[in-house]
Order: C-alpha cells, then structure tokens, then sequence
C-alpha cells in the first residue's frame, strides 16, 4: 500500500494521526490511492462526513 500524507487543519482536527492507514470515507471503501481520490471526488470541500482508519489494529471511525 502507499503512503498517503494528510496535513492542515481539518486532518488534525478529525484526529488523523501519522500511520493511521485509511480504509474507509463515507460509505466508501478505500483500498488504494486510486480509491481515495474517487471517493474524495464524491464530497465538495465542507461537507460533513466520516473517515474510517486504521490504526494500531484497532478500526476507528472520525468525523471529518
């Protein structure tokens, strides 16, 4: 899997941490960097949703 680095304001304020692997946003799920980006292009910035993470072997949902 690639690395992705999320930085700025909004990261941090959901709480995304560094090594936290991104698995879900929204109801999408997220199994690529390609994945990502599709499901990013689903919101328009300020819109409300979830960010689903991996972290430490724990599945964690954040709100975003």
């Amino acid at each position: 899997m690639k690395k992705i680095i999320l930085s700025g304001d909004c990261a941090q304020a959901a709480g995304v941490q560094a090594k936290d692997v991104i698995i879900g946003l929204g109801e999408h799920d997220v199994r690529s960097v390609n994945g990502l980006t599709a499901a990013l292009q689903q919101f328009k910035a300020g819109d409300p949703t979830t960010i689903t993470v991996w972290r430490s072997g724990l599945k964690l949902e954040l709100n975003i």
